[in-house]
């Protein structure tokens, strides 16, 4: 395929390096941040053999690095990004709807400064959750110069999926942030404006706007391009899996028991 370079303007990228001083074969520029890694100018520079109406020299007076932030920290923001919202969504959320679904009966002479404790700790874990949404999602963008992932018309799948990644991921971030404002505005259950916050049945706060939001996080966790080896170590590997399956069963057939003893203990 040939670009014609003078359809429009172009940062220019420069690579900086040694060469043999004998037979000038030049050696790779450095693969590590520093004054010889590739730099991009500012400003952008058009091509033009004929009838040319830009000047015919530039003054390039500043220049950057591919990106903003070095290498280093792009790596492990990215890296932390995936670890906190992994846990922001798996363990505080998936936690926070068992205690809303399984705990209420439990304590209920017991107060947890001043609220019931089910709904304390519900409450704290889904806004610690929210905040740290809020965080990695600040910061991925902070990583990546504050734009969406683009790309050009040669994209490829892998291409699309990063930018589905992006646009799926803040989808998310924006329900979670919805979750907190639909419980502070909810009613209390004895009043008349009550039914509206239901919607006919379908309560955003509990069946639509939470749930969607968690089915996008789960949809959107990067696995197939996560730079992982070729697993070694295969049974142990299962065998953690298959542990972590009967504990999780464990934990909602325990969850099942107390809550049927409860409900059991206070039936007429």
């Amino acid at each position: 395929m040939v670009h014609d370079l003078e359809m429009g303007a172009y940062h220019l990228l420069f690579a900086r390096g040694s060469a043999n001083k004998y037979t000038l074969e030049k050696d790779i520029h450095s693969t590590n941040d520093g004054t010889q890694f590739p730099w991009m100018s500012d400003q952008q520079v058009s091509f033009c053999r004929t009838n040319c109406s830009s000047p015919n020299l530039y003054h390039i007076g500043q220049m950057r690095q591919t990106y903003n932030v070095s290498r280093y920290w792009r790596y492990r923001i990215a890296v932390w990004h995936g670890i906190l919202l992994m846990f922001a969504w798996w363990v505080l959320c998936s936690t926070a709807i068992l205690i809303s679904r399984y705990f209420k009966p439990l304590f209920p002479r017991n107060k947890l400064l001043g609220t019931a404790v089910w709904f304390q700790l519900h409450r704290d874990m889904m806004i610690l959750s929210v905040i740290i949404q809020v965080i990695c999602v600040i910061f991925i963008f902070y990583q990546a110069g504050w734009v969406w992932y683009q790309c050009s018309y040669m994209c490829t799948s892998d291409d699309f999926a990063k930018k589905m990644h992006a646009i799926t991921g803040f989808t998310a971030t924006v329900l979670a942030l919805l979750q907190p404002i639909f419980g502070f505005l909810r009613p209390s259950p004895t009043s008349s404006i009550r039914p509206f916050f239901n919607w006919e049945g379908i309560q955003p706060h509990r069946f639509t706007v939470g749930p969607m939001g968690m089915a996008l996080a789960n949809v959107n966790t990067p696995i197939k391009d996560a730079p992982v080896e070729i697993p070694k170590r295969t049974k142990a590997r299962v065998a953690v899996v298959v542990a972590h399956l009967i504990v999780s069963m464990g934990v909602t057939i325990a969850f099942a028991v107390m809550l049927f003893k409860a409900l059991w203990s206070h039936s007429p």
